[in-house]
């Protein structure tokens, strides 16, 4: 312990929420004092590793001083789940699919919209690549042209261009340690690392064949750096350095590796697995650390969707799930062994995505299919829970949250029809749609691009354009006995964490008695900032801490209390 005389107070909460959306549990909490940087007596290193999954949160609040007065330290986890919601294909390196936020979509119209200079068929990647606590959206053109865009208002923050047919989705992460993203994408045959606040090339890796996999990472080998693992047309899989691009190995298969890798201990062993398809039919599950073969799986067709890991039927270990000609097949994580497939009529190019769309407490599978048709199926079992007929051919991976604040999830997914979809996770139902202007291959990300503490869906389309939709926020006129929760909402306090002041917004359906006040910890008061009978509307109110002397670091609750309805948020004080 390098700092036996101090207590250190370590809020985790966002990063937990970061890095283990499923509440697996699988989590080291890293805290360290770098000894050799000359300054003992501080905090130099704090983060959340999820070994199972592959998913990192770091601080970018140390180095942080350590009194020595014995006095209690509170370091927060300073990279909330929405600073980097979205930081890669499928959100996390197990591609899962899943959110855990929650939005107001329930009708949506267009946040923006950005000229992207070409076809949009890779996804969006979603983290604060200038560091301005503001959500970006980073993108790649089929022509070879990345962009970051700026999440509130579709500015651009800066593009470069690489080489043409890009189809490979941007993986955001701090690969070199200096508490700022990079970004890194395939680009024919190489794969580029960016800086994340100007797009400057840091450094390229030459592979020998095109890259259309999306790469990911973690860190593999347990020296507190990322490694990139992506698939090559050339037959092969890479895993290279993340912070200087050397190599580290690869594995050939023999047949194009179209297919983006995920990350997952499906073994048991505590060290990750990468498993990923292959154009010669197989699924194949290697040892991260070193490429060495675990298992391999043959399919019916070859396998450009990319797989996804979960505990589908409530044992305790890993699943793979993932797609071929005319099946959705769930793999035992160990073996490879069939657990169950799903037989649909045509070949599934989506990539499936998990979560537990109908409350039963266990994961679902949902997919895309050729035959226009989206399958929700069991993951249990493989039994067909709904299908949904879209209009034309689903490439596009669907995602999963619960948009529209009715703690059930919703699916949101692209077809060749020019539409993006939202579809109720319990029956497939349709909950609404918008036409852009051309097919849509891109496969969506969410993520709170305005500080509004709700979601926003962003993706791309053949139409040369990026959209981001946003909630239309109204009030329903009242009608006695009527009043629903939805016309009430409380929204996420911005900017958060907070240094002097923060706005909190909130909305009534109807005129009513308004109580919004500031609690400690231990249930204390600390600010009451409405305590009045208000008319219907959208009001925002400022709380200034720096006004406040009895107000400390450390984690508090506001809570909007009206005539028969609360609701409670979090809120983060560091100064």
């Amino acid at each position: 312990n390098p700092f036996p005389n101090n207590n250190i107070v370590i809020d985790i909460t966002e990063g937990v929420a970061s890095a283990d959306p499923y509440d697996t549990g699988n989590l080291y909490l890293w805290v360290r004092d770098l000894w050799e940087d000359g300054s003992d007596g501080t905090v130099d290193h704090l983060s959340v590793i999820n070994n199972a999954w592959g998913a990192y949160s770091r601080s970018f609040e140390p180095p942080v001083t350590i009194p020595d007065d014995r006095t209690a330290v509170f370091v927060n986890m300073r990279h909330p789940a929405q600073m980097l919601h979205w930081q890669s294909f499928h959100r996390l390196p197990a591609n899962t699919g899943c959110s855990g936020m929650t939005g107001s979509l329930d009708s949506i119209e267009t946040l923006w919209t950005f000229a992207a200079g070409s076809m949009v068929k890779s996804s969006p990647a979603l983290g604060d690549v200038n560091a301005d606590d503001a959500l970006d959206v980073v993108i790649a053109a089929y022509n070879g042209k990345v962009s970051a865009i700026h999440g509130p208002n579709g500015d651009t923050l800066w593009q470069r261009v690489l080489g043409s047919d890009i189809l490979s989705t941007p993986y955001l992460a701090d690969v070199d340690q200096d508490g700022y993203l990079e970004v890194i994408i395939g680009s024919q045959t190489e794969l580029y690392a960016l800086n994340g606040e100007d797009g400057e090339i840091l450094w390229i890796y030459p592979a020998q064949g095109w890259i259309y996999s999306s790469p990911c990472g973690a860190d593999i080998d347990g020296d507190d750096c990322l490694e990139i693992i992506f698939g090559g047309d050339d037959g092969r899989i890479y895993c290279i350095n993340g912070d200087d691009g050397s190599f580290v190995w690869s594995l050939y298969t023999g047949a194009a590796v179209n297919s983006s890798p995920c990350l997952g201990n499906i073994d048991q062993d505590h060290h990750l697995e990468a498993v990923f398809g292959c154009s010669n039919n197989y699924v194949y599950a290697v040892n991260a650390e070193d490429g060495s073969f675990l298992w391999a799986c043959q399919t019916r067709g070859p396998v450009t969707s990319s797989p996804c890991v979960g505990d589908l039927n409530g044992d305790g270990t890993l699943e793979v799930i993932v797609g071929s000609d005319e099946r959705i097949h769930a793999l035992h994580g160990e073996t490879g062994d069939s657990l169950w497939s799903y037989t649909t009529s045509a070949g599934v190019h989506s990539s499936p995505c998990i979560g537990d769309i109908d409350n039963d407490d266990m994961l679902e599978v949902v997919a895309g299919c050729n035959d226009a048709t989206l399958y929700a199926v069991n993951g249990e079992d493989g039994s067909l829970l709904w299908s949904y007929g879209a209009g034309a051919e689903i490439t596009s991976s669907p995602a999963l949250a619960d948009i529209d604040n009715d703690d059930e999830l919703e699916v949101i997914v692209g077809a060749r029809d020019k539409k993006i979809h939202a579809i109720n996770g319990t029956d497939g139902t349709i909950l609404w749609q918008y036409e852009t202007n051309n097919d849509i291959n891109s496969s969506p990300a969410l993520g709170d691009l305005d500080g509004d503490g709700n979601l926003e869906i962003i993706v791309g389309s053949d139409d040369w354009h990026v959209y981001a939709f946003t909630a239309i926020i109204g009030i329903e006129e009242y009608t006695d006995g009527n009043i629903k929760n939805s016309h009430f909402a409380l929204s996420q306090n911005y900017p958060n964490p907070v240094t002097e002041r923060t706005s909190i917004q909130y909305t009534l359906g109807t005129a009513c008695y308004v109580e919004l006040k500031i609690f400690d910890v231990t249930g204390r008061i600390v600010s009451t900032l409405v305590n009045e009978e208000q008319p219907s509307g959208v009001y925002q109110i400022e709380w200034n801490v720096a006004q406040s002397q009895q107000v400390a670091n450390g984690v508090y609750f506001y809570q909007l209390s009206t005539d028969g309805w609360s609701q409670t948020r979090k809120l983060i004080v560091a100064r």
